[in-house]
């Protein structure tokens, strides 16, 4: 059993998102992505090793997320300067052709615990109206919203604010009371304030 669920930015629509990211990175780049993914698609049908293009790039790049300069910085401030465990910035170009057709959303009405769904107004890569749409499709779905691009949700004060509001919701469904935070760790001071669960409000 599942007693609550949050749902950090979520990929919901894969037509949505690829809409969107399509519109972002010009035709051009999106062209040079979809021929991509078919050349790798072929090289599959004949077993051969995979063809891979960027994770993560610059505007114009081939990349699955071609991220602004604002977008880039933040990206990679929210991860560690040294890599581990052999990753690398790539994936297998075919995932451009998958991506389009995963759309997690047909699935929400289903759910029944309460969700508590945060966005990002300026998302470039999970759009902030798919989300919004995606909370009202759950009974007890909840959107809380950042004036905020994707990866800026994770740093400064905004992190911070996500943190206490996470940890208020948590505790909240459980019935638990909010543990306190010493000072300077995320979540200090946080507040437990009342949640509602009306579908799709944004609290």
């Amino acid at each position: 059993n599942v007693t609550a669920v949050v749902a950090q930015v979520p990929h919901l629509s894969g037509k949505a998102a690829s809409l969107v990211s399509s519109a972002s990175r010009g035709k051009v780049a999106t062209l040079r992505l979809a021929v991509a993914g078919v050349y790798d698609w072929l090289r599959a049908q004949l077993g051969l090793p995979p063809a891979y293009v960027r994770l993560v790039g610059r505007h114009g790049e081939v990349a699955f997320m071609a991220l602004t300069q604002p977008e880039m910085d933040a990206y990679y401030a929210k991860h560690p300067a040294t890599k581990e465990g052999g990753w690398r910035n790539q994936a297998a170009a075919r995932l451009a052709l998958e991506a389009p057709g995963y759309s997690p959303m047909t699935g929400l009405p289903n759910i029944t615990a309460p969700v508590m769904f945060i966005a990002a107004k300026q998302d470039s890569l999970c759009p902030y109206e798919t989300v919004r749409l995606g909370a009202a499709l759950v009974t007890k779905g909840q959107l809380v919203s950042y004036d905020v691009d994707h990866f800026s949700l994770y740093i400064g004060q905004v992190w911070e604010d996500v943190v206490s509001t996470t940890l208020a919701f948590m505790c909240e469904v459980t019935g638990h009371t909010c543990p306190e935070a010493e000072e300077g760790e995320p979540g200090y001071n946080t507040q437990t304030r009342p949640l509602s669960f009306t579908q799709g409000q944004e609290g």
